[in-house]
């Protein structure tokens, strides 16, 4: 995409150490939606960009059977070819068309069975985890929180605040600026990568009673190679760019590799700074807890026997569903 291999590895590597996000997807059973949606993401524009238009279809089509968010693809890669041409003129717009017509007809497909079978989210009451809310003050609230977690994922503070958010929007953008015054990225790839960025989190900005930081993963590789740009930026404001590009780059991941060692070291817990997330490290330890004592001091109940537990997190283990399987 940036036709920079070195890049390009910093920003999967950052990717891969984002514990901060990839904490439920990689501790849950279910997690393997966001995974395999994630992974056909990656390749389809990976063999769009190479022009092998119908395996970056299929994968499309195989990342929407996993996450159902991935039917924006189609509007990604249609940006993306419109806008690596040198001007937005119809006959350009007409060739980025011809790239993706196969994604965006499946995509209407997906949609219209989605809209014939699926449950109309229309007509759910507001209080159910995914009704819809179009307030302005509801999608910008949810787009700060996946920012302040996206910023997290390399930053891993306690409290960003508002006044330190600003402070970082700012040094990003003077980066990008002073990146591309040297001509080291054209103005048009931060552009899109911005583009990227927040269309890969609209399906969840309207979601304001299900808020987890894990779906910020669709947007989090342009949102790193934006972070990485800015500081290859503002290292041509102080000289000396080569090591300053590197001091920065090994902090960075050094931070990173701290930070999944603190969120496990913390069990991933609401109390950490992480928020957003189902604390799926606190609940196995209370399964592994609960489990462990009910085996040994209850080992063979009778048929029928209601176990009564007292301050246990219930959800840990789904209710009855735990013990149920545990004395199969």
């Amino acid at each position: 995409l940036m036709k920079d291999s070195d890049l390009a590895l910093l920003v999967g590597i950052l990717y891969g150490c984002a514990l901060a996000i990839h904490l439920d997807p990689l501790c849950w059973a279910v997690g393997i939606y966001d995974l395999g949606g994630m992974f056909f993401f990656i390749f389809s524009f990976y063999f769009f960009i190479l022009g092998k238009n119908w395996i970056s279809c299929l994968c499309f089509c195989l990342g929407a059977l996993f996450k159902e968010s991935l039917i924006l693809i189609p509007t990604l890669l249609f940006v993306y070819s419109a806008g690596s041409n040198a001007t937005w003129d119809l006959k350009n717009v007409k060739l980025a068309f011809s790239k993706t017509w196969m994604h965006f007809g499946s995509a209407a497909f997906f949609l219209s069975m989605k809209l014939v079978y699926g449950v109309n989210i229309i007509t759910l009451p507001s209080s159910h985890p995914y009704a819809i809310s179009l307030r302005i003050h509801s999608i910008l609230s949810n787009l700060t929180l996946y920012f302040k977690w996206m910023i997290q994922s390399i930053i891993p503070v306690n409290v960003l605040t508002d006044g330190f958010l600003v402070f970082l929007f700012a040094a990003l953008l003077l980066g990008l600026i002073s990146a591309v015054r040297h001509k080291s990225t054209s103005i048009k790839m931060p552009l899109f990568l911005i583009f990227w960025t927040v269309l890969m989190l609209i399906p969840v900005l309207i979601l304001p009673n299900h808020v987890y930081r894990y779906y910020a993963a669709y947007s989090l590789p342009a949102f790193l190679t934006l972070i990485l740009i800015s500081f290859r930026g503002l290292t041509f404001l102080f000289g000396k760019t080569h090591y300053l590009a590197l001091a920065l780059t090994l902090i960075i991941l050094d931070v990173s590799v701290i930070q999944s060692n603190l969120l496990f070291r913390s069990a991933g817990t609401a109390r950490t700074f992480l928020g957003g997330n189902n604390n799926l490290i606190e609940r196995a330890e209370i399964v592994q807890t609960v489990r462990t004592n009910l085996l040994r001091n209850l080992p063979n109940p009778t048929s029928g026997s209601i176990i009564l537990l007292g301050d246990v997190d219930l959800w840990a283990f789904s209710g009855s569903s735990g013990p149920r399987v545990w004395y199969l």
